[in-house]
């Protein structure tokens, strides 16, 4: 009977019961973190992590002029319901999404359904975010969704109906930037919650028709830095602009911005830089050749947790190292881990071709390492659920830490938020995440992949080279 009343608690007033997280200066939090429990607030069961809707929920509640949210998708209703809830009390709250998400599930609804012939047009990864979204509307379970259930349960439905203006990338009048990736939110003048996560279900808590899943992977740092704030601001405003059509800039028409460094207490200093990077300014000064500049420094140890790793330039940075004889550890998302673009696959000493009009090619300057690294591998979570990370620790003393996967497109194409920050204290934390994904996971090259190697050498006449560099969609 308290179980049940502690759901029905979590459900009709959830923004009241967490416990507070935003009470020490400049903190990360790992929402699959061992020493802290929660009740995950849509399905009612105790988990251990960190509850980051929780965390931005207490965020957007201490607001007192402005919660501006930037972010790929949201999905999550108790936090449009406190965004809402805020925009009553006189708070400014403005929301930006890539445009792929912003779209209300209500219009593709007939008679409270979604017809068959429009699931028929999506493909199947966006077939099966809509079942699952229907499936946590449906609360009644009576297989249609009614204008109740639609708002008290679609964020998107709560937002626009509680008057928070929101806009995406293709306000510009473009057709949108690669993606607007970016995962962060502005409180006030003094904070700014930054995270790997986007706002839903199963990057945060878990998918919802899965019992076992427990989320992606993911980290969430908040700063109380009035200029760290004033760098997101300028961010955001330059792709709100006024907040109407035709306004604003987003993608590669954003004026370039070169890195800059902000102390943040005694313990930290923050290097912050915002993609994308048009190809007219030298790689160099991009976001890529900011991290390609701090990997080349290393001289002891790097630790990377990548949801994705397909730029060449960072494998070839970390070479040297691995000569040395340093500590180089790598963990990729079982999804990306060995596609032929892989980095990892370079850094097992592979390389592995893909198929074209019949032809074989190897990536563009593929760069296979002369033996293996021993900790290269992937991480054996829940079924759906994936390492989402996008974090790396330099010598035990540094971060890289964004939104910024390591690819070309969050390079050249994407909206990204990348940070470089000095602190032994928060490396020590991402060092603490990486060993208990390392205690999980399998390292080495799998045996179906070195027979798919060889048979593809055998088979394949004459094996090309890329003449273009290799884009992931992320």
């Amino acid at each position: 009977m308290q179980k049940k009343f502690l759901f029905l608690l979590l459900l009709f007033f959830p923004t009241t019961i967490f416990a507070s997280y935003l009470n020490q200066a400049n903190g990360v939090y790992f929402n699959h973190q061992e020493d802290l429990t929660y009740t995950d607030p849509y399905r009612g069961s105790l988990r251990i992590g960190a509850d980051f809707e929780g965390i931005m929920i207490e965020a957007i509640q201490k607001a007192r002029h402005r919660a501006y949210v930037a972010v790929q998708e949201i999905n999550t209703p108790f936090l449009a319901q406190a965004m809402v809830q805020a925009k009553r009390r006189g708070v400014d709250v403005r929301l930006i999404l890539e445009d792929n998400y912003n779209f209300d599930i209500s219009s593709i609804l007939t008679f409270e359904r979604v017809p068959p012939e429009v699931l028929a047009l999506m493909d199947p990864y966006a077939q099966r975010k809509i079942l699952s979204q229907l499936t946590f509307l449906d609360i009644n379970g009576d297989g249609r969704i009614n204008s109740h259930e639609l708002n008290t349960r679609d964020a998107l439905t709560i937002v626009r109906r509680g008057g928070v203006p929101i806009i995406d990338d293709t306000f510009d009048g473009s057709k949108g930037s690669g993606l607007m990736h970016h995962k962060f939110i502005i409180i006030d003048d003094d904070l700014v919650v930054v995270t790997s996560a986007n706002f839903t279900r199963s990057d945060i808590h878990g998918d919802y028709h899965e019992p076992s899943s427990v989320g992606n992977a993911n980290a969430l740092m908040y700063f109380y830095s009035q200029e760290m704030v004033q760098s997101f601001e300028e961010e955001f405003k330059i792709m709100w602009g006024n907040g109407q059509m035709g306004t604003g800039t987003f993608g590669v028409q954003k004026a370039f911005r070169m890195p800059k460094t902000k102390r943040l207490g005694w313990d930290m200093d923050v290097t912050l830089q915002f993609s994308p990077t048009s190809k007219r300014i030298p790689w160099t000064l991009s976001t890529n050749g900011t991290i390609y500049q701090h990997l080349a420094q290393a001289q002891d140890s790097v630790w990377m947790a990548l949801f994705v790793f397909s730029e060449q330039h960072f494998s070839n940075a970390l070479l040297p190292l691995f000569k040395k004889g340093g500590d180089i550890r790598l963990l990729i998302d079982r999804s990306f881990a060995t596609r032929y673009y892989s980095e990892l696959l370079d850094m097992w000493g592979l390389a592995r071709v893909w198929h074209r009009d019949g032809l074989c090619f190897y990536q563009r300057a593929n760069n296979p390492w002369p033996g293996s690294i021993q900790y290269g591998g992937v991480p054996q979570l829940q079924p759906t659920d994936k390492l989402h990370h996008k974090f790396a620790v330099v010598d035990s003393s540094s971060v890289i830490f964004g939104s910024h996967n390591w690819s070309i497109s969050a390079n050249e194409i994407n909206d990204e938020t990348l940070m470089i920050i000095q602190s032994k204290r928060i490396a020590e934390a991402f060092e603490q995440e990486h060993l208990r994904l390392q205690r999980v996971s399998r390292f080495g090259p799998p045996a179906t992949l070195l027979r798919q190697i060889a048979y593809d050498e055998e088979n394949c006449d004459e094996i090309h080279m890329e003449t273009e560099p290799t884009r992931t969609y992320y």
